[in-house]
């Protein structure tokens, strides 16, 4: 006798019931809903991931800008003390300090080449834009009756030797010839110098 002999037989009904059984517990046992959830849980991560990627480079591009930003203002402020720097330098040159009684020494100059009889006069310009802690003195030189060649030696010698001093205006008129023949200047010379205020 064999197996398939002794057991009992089934109808039909109870058959499809059994299948119907065998597959609900096959379900039961593979749960897709976690397949599903763990799918969607791999997607949000997924999108995390990509998000926080393309921030790091948005980050890293403000990063970089910051820099490039950082190293141009640091440029900025060497050149300002750069700058700073000469008008401290200019600022404290002799090209620029206080000259008591210049006047004179233009005058004794004057005398010096053989000018006769120049006078000098001193003043100062109104504040100029530009001009903080500086004064710009006027020396304004009046001639009569004088030679060519004293006249442009003195003009030379008082810019050389009185540093800083420019000359700004001459104003010039033909004037009594000599008995040789030799023409005579009256007129203004007028010289400029910045100083620092004290």
């Amino acid at each position: 006798m064999s197996q398939s002999s002794l057991a009992p037989k089934l109808s039909d009904e109870t058959r499809a019931a059994l299948a119907d059984r065998a597959t609900s517990a096959a379900r039961t046992n593979q749960p897709r809903y976690l397949v599903v959830f763990a799918g969607g849980l791999l997607a949000v991560a997924v999108v995390v991931a990509l998000f926080g990627l393309s921030s790091r480079f948005d980050a890293n591009a403000r990063l970089d800008a910051e820099i490039d930003m950082t190293r141009k203002v640091e440029s900025l402020v060497k050149q300002l003390a750069a700058i700073r720097d000469k008008e401290t330098e200019n600022a404290t040159s002799p090209l620029y300090a206080r000259m008591e009684n210049a006047y004179t020494e233009i005058e004794r100059i004057g005398r010096e080449v053989g000018l006769a009889g120049v006078s000098v006069t001193e003043s100062r310009d109104g504040l100029t834009a530009g001009s903080v802690g500086f004064d710009k003195k006027r020396y304004a030189g009046t001639l009569a009756k004088q030679e060519t060649e004293p006249m442009l030696r003195w003009i030379s010698r008082t810019t050389d030797e009185l540093p800083g001093l420019q000359l700004a205006l001459v104003e010039l008129e033909p004037d009594i010839a000599t008995v040789e023949g030799k023409v005579r200047w009256k007129g203004k010379v007028e010289f400029t110098r910045w100083e620092r205020r004290n």
